[in-house]
């Protein structure tokens, strides 16, 4: 009886343990998972910047075709 018990326990602190290392694993998943959006969110922004930049710049190609053709026109 004393020996059944005494394995209960010992069953028991086994899956204790079991729960603490996942607990500690989920812990350190979410660290990651919080590392990644703060990295994404950073991304989004020089995604953003980048768009903004091509737009320009294509605006700044067709000011100058535009102006090149003019140029061509009077010669």
């Amino acid at each position: 009886m004393i020996e059944k018990k005494n394995q209960e326990i010992g069953n028991l602190t086994q899956q204790l343990q079991e729960l603490n290392n996942m607990g500690l694993t989920i812990n350190t998943l979410q660290e990651r998972i919080q590392r990644l959006v703060s990295e994404n969110k950073g991304m989004e922004g020089e995604v953003r910047e980048a768009q903004e930049n091509l737009r320009l710049s294509a605006q700044q190609n067709q000011k100058i075709i535009k102006e090149l053709n003019e140029f061509k026109g009077r010669i």
